[in-house]
């Protein structure tokens, strides 16, 4: 008697282990489906604990945004309060890492932060002396400007910032934006504009950090400055 109860026993256990391991492969699976169509999936939390420690700062005092351009795309992130001086810097910190870190190829955050290879990131390891990352500060936070002139590169790049628009659901644009992706940073500049053209090219774009603005601009600055010279040689 003993043992057909012992038997039943087993039986019904066996039973219930299988239904937990079947039912845990059915949400393993819709949640990756509900990733790779853009949906929120059940493993949002778990990624955004994943990014909070490999980013060093919590996402909930924090934007980020993804920009599809013409000549690459941008990674922006920010601190939500203007007297939020600790995530800036953490920011600045994580981004200037990540911007050398993605200039070697090494992509090893992201895929931490996701769980998964993301879209783009083999061919951008592959074409990695293609791409340039311009790391810059901002008011409050940092941004990565990337830039290619690589076809292959630049379609790998825009798969990339799509999928992280779809993973962090910023809502920014899947969109290329016809915007120019800015290609001096201060470091570049051998010299800076008097501080009177800063203060007029602030007030007309309505910037308010003035390092950003200066290096925008020079960029101007040297462009009319390019087709003067090409006129006069004309």
């Amino acid at each position: 008697m003993k043992s057909k109860v012992l038997v039943v026993m087993l039986l019904v256990a066996g039973a219930l282990a299988a239904a937990v391991i079947v039912r845990a492969q059915q949400q393993k699976k819709g949640d990756r489906s509900g990733q790779m169509n853009g949906m929120p999936g059940m493993n949002n939390e778990e990624m955004n604990k994943r990014g909070d420690q490999v980013m060093g700062f919590d996402h909930a005092k924090t934007t980020h945004h993804f920009r599809l351009l013409a000549g690459g795309g941008a990674i922006e992130i920010t601190a939500n309060s203007a007297g939020d001086n600790e995530s800036r810097d953490q920011i600045r910190v994580h981004l200037g890492h990540i911007a050398k870190m993605f200039g070697a190829g090494n992509f090893h955050a992201p895929m931490l932060i996701h769980d998964q290879t993301p879209p783009g990131v083999p061919i951008m390891q592959k074409l990695k002396s293609e791409i340039e990352y311009h790391f810059e500060e901002t008011e409050r936070g940092a941004t990565i400007h990337i830039t290619t002139k690589n076809r292959e590169a630049l379609q790998a790049i825009h798969d990339f910032l799509r999928f992280q628009i779809k993973e962090h659901q910023t809502g920014d644009s899947l969109e290329v934006s016809a915007a120019e992706t800015p290609a001096v940073t201060a470091q570049d500049l051998d010299t800076q504009l008097p501080s009177e053209s800063v203060q007029l090219w602030a007030g007309v774009s309505g910037c308010c950090d003035p390092e950003r603005t200066a290096v925008r601009a020079r960029l101007i600055r040297m462009r009319a400055s390019a087709r003067l010279d090409t006129a006069s040689t004309t």
